[in-house]
């Protein structure tokens, strides 16, 4: 009976662990570089010395260098903008808060 009774609960908190859950955030800085038609890249985010592109950016956050904390994947995708056309690496977010 102990037995049973340590099982269910080792399988509850199996269970209730998030799948996508977020254990490290990055410290960010949201920039607006303008629109892609006018040679600008959209929003960026700046973090760990870098621009890189959000795939998604929540427009509760699309505020001009409003600092937030990321946790994000980095994709195999570049995104392609600004005058000199470089790559920029883009990122998905998969959480962000203030």
């Amino acid at each position: 009976m102990r037995y049973a009774i340590v099982l269910f609960i080792v399988l509850l908190m199996a269970c209730s662990k998030k799948k996508n859950s977020c254990d490290q955030y990055t410290d960010a800085k949201i920039v607006w570089t303008g629109p892609v038609a006018g040679d600008g890249c959209d929003w960026m985010t700046y973090m760990n010395g870098s621009y890189v592109h959000p795939d998604y950016l929540p427009q509760s956050f699309q505020e001009n260098h409003k600092q937030v904390k990321i946790c994000y994947k980095t994709t195999k995708e570049l995104f392609h903008c600004g005058l000199s056309g470089a790559g920029v690496l883009v990122i998905s977010i998969k959480d962000i808060k203030e």
